[in-house]
């Protein structure tokens, strides 16, 4: 006999044990605003008419409709549009079955709507676009399938759009503010990059735009540097006191390119189309959209029994700034020395010189962006930004582990590629000192003899790999 309760505005049973079915009847009750039975064991079908002539008059003040973390076992009845006035509908952590109803899309004034882990199925209904005021949904933790992008951006929207999927089809919601699979791990629905006028750009589209701006204007930079301290008469080597082979590295096979042996060109190409393809590698795995083959690591979870998420992504500054500083100490050498490559290419017109200048700058640049963007997907720690950034930097040296075997497989051969370098290089001195002097330069000079100074840097380069 609740509806004698005339006078009752709010009903709270929550957190505790109680057990049975909520009789229907309960919303006879003409003034009430909320019925709250939260936290308890309630079973049987959710206390809604099923026929909308079941009452004359519905609580039409009712506001709060709160039956979440029971043991509802019906789905959710067509009759529930005829509460009017409802703005928060939270029946989560049931066993609810069936779809979700259209009519939910009647309900105008529903700010929040909660309707996770339970058992429904289908789609989400298109019709609850119509709702303007919702700012607050939580879908998952269901076998709900399609596409989520029925509502209009809110607040807080979390569905199963990660991976591993209840169901084979993958959930899609790019307006989600939070993606969840199926073990219950979570994740915010939100990337650290955006590209000017392209959707969906995932991290190796952004590194490759990246990359490829910092190389044209890098030459750009180059070129006018070169045409300007040529103008003014500057001496080169104020700005690069280095012959190619140490630029290059003489310890490296991207000194190869100093050489006309092919098979020496061809170990270079190698070289470099192996080490970017691993950096292409870590990126894929990076990306949040490619969730089948991704390491993105689900750093949230969202308890059944309740509405917010706990974060266990404990990175902070300290550890990105950690992470900038050791990239720093290793690879600015080769970033400067790759400058200093194409600076010498443009003021020479070496392609040689430009092509290897253009490969320590992109191995340089493509191991940062990657260590970024791999510890954005996987890194919960600051130790982990630390050791996962220490791993990708081994891949950097991959060029001088090839140097190393070439020495002990053919060091004849590594030699006489070492003495074409130094050639190539005694024929870069020679014209950049022909041309800072404005003196023609000597046709007939054999690249082919070694002065002594020549040989005593071959001595040099060599000497480190017999001792080591």
């Amino acid at each position: 006999n609740v509806e004698h309760l005339v006078l009752l505005e709010k009903l709270d049973l929550s957190f505790n044990f109680f057990t049975g079915v909520v009789p229907v009847d309960v919303l006879r009750i003409s003034r009430l605003k909320e019925l709250i039975l939260q936290s308890n064991e309630f079973t049987g079908s959710i206390p809604l008419p099923k026929k909308s002539t079941y009452f004359q008059d519905y609580p039409k003040q009712l506001t709060r409709l709160i039956f979440g973390d029971n043991k509802f076992e019906s789905s959710i009845p067509n009759t529930i549009e005829k509460l009017s006035g409802l703005k928060e509908i939270r029946i989560d952590n049931n066993r609810l079955t069936g779809v979700i109803p259209t009519q939910l899309g009647r309900l105008k004034q529903l700010t929040m709507l909660s309707l996770s882990y339970n058992e429904l199925k289908s789609s989400i209904p298109s019709e609850l676009k119509n709702l303007k005021n919702l700012s607050r949904v939580y879908l998952h933790g269901n076998q709900l399938t399609g596409n989520a992008d029925v509502i209009d951006f809110p607040q807080e929207y979390i569905t199963d759009c990660g991976y591993p999927s209840v169901t084979r089809e993958l959930f899609e919601c790019s307006v989600c503010t939070i993606c969840c699979n199926s073990l219950e791990e979570c994740v915010k629905n939100e990337l650290p990059y955006e590209l000017p006028y392209v959707e969906d750009a995932s991290p190796r589209d952004y590194t490759l735009f990246i990359w490829g701006v910092f190389i044209g204007v890098l030459v750009l930079c180059c070129v006018s540097a070169a045409l300007v301290s040529k103008k003014i008469g500057w001496e080169m080597k104020q700005i690069c006191n280095l012959d190619a082979l140490e630029l290059c590295g003489s310890d490296s096979v991207y000194h190869f390119v100093l050489c006309d042996s092919i098979l020496g060109w061809t170990i270079v190409l190698a070289t470099i189309m192996f080490q970017l393809s691993l950096f292409v590698l870590f990126l894929q795995t990076s990306s949040f959209n490619n969730k089948a083959n991704s390491d993105w690591v689900y750093g949230l979870r969202c308890p059944s029994n309740r509405l917010d998420c706990e974060d266990y992504n404990d990175t902070t500054l300290k550890g990105w700034v950690s992470l900038f500083a050791i990239m720093t100490a290793y690879l600015i050498k080769d970033m400067i020395k790759g400058i200093k490559l194409i600076y010498r290419a443009t003021r020479l017109a070496s392609f040689r010189l430009l092509f290897g200048g253009i490969i320590l700058v992109s191995v340089t640049s493509f191991a940062i962006l990657t260590s970024y963007f791999y510890n954005q997907a996987i890194a919960l720690s600051d130790t982990e930004i630390i050791t996962n950034s220490l791993i990708l930097l081994f891949m950097t040296d991959f060029d001088e582990w090839v140097h190393q075997l070439i020495f002990f497989v053919s060091p004849n051969w590594l030699e006489k590629l070492s003495k074409e370098a130094l050639c190539y290089e005694r024929s870069l001195n020679g014209s950049s000192d022909s041309r800072e002097e404005d003196a023609p330069i000597d046709q007939n000079d054999n690249v082919d003899s070694f002065t002594e100074e020549s040989s005593k840097k071959l001595s040099m380069s060599l000497s480190h790999y017999c001792i080591w």
